[in-house]
């Protein structure tokens, strides 16, 4: 799981954008001190307003009615995740590149946006990881 916070501008509405990306996949190590890995999964995203409300909004940035946690599961974009992990002993070290879709589990019969996504809208991420044992 990967958990993203950032601030965001909607209409005159500031908003604190929070994502949560869950992703199921596969990975191998590479010559005994890398990891490659590819997962794809749901994004969860929600904004909340400076007063605490939270919202959904749809791919045309239209506010949705949440009234459960499902609701937000199902509106959520799929997306891919390819890592590269460095083991340095006790650290481990990542890269990764994020890539989101337009594919929902609302309209599952839409499988064709798993392969439409907007390869500018990538993001890349550092972790770095400790291992006490």
């Amino acid at each position: 799981m990967v958990g993203k916070f950032s601030q965001e501008t909607i209409g005159s509405v500031d908003y604190t954008k929070i994502e949560v990306l869950s992703t199921a996949g596969v990975s191998m190590d590479l010559l005994g001190f890398t990891r490659l890995g590819f997962g794809m999964g749901p994004n969860w995203i929600v904004r909340m307003d400076k007063d605490g409300k939270f919202t959904i909004f749809d791919a045309n940035d239209n506010p949705q009615t949440l009234s459960s946690l499902g609701e937000t599961f199902i509106n959520s974009p799929v997306a891919y995740r390819a890592t590269l992990d460095f083991n340095l002993g006790k650290l481990m070290l990542g890269l990764n590149y994020t890539l989101e879709t337009d594919y929902t589990f609302k309209k599952p019969g839409e499988v064709d946006k798993l392969f439409n996504a907007k390869m500018d809208d990538g993001t890349v991420g550092v972790s770095l990881l400790f291992s006490l044992f």
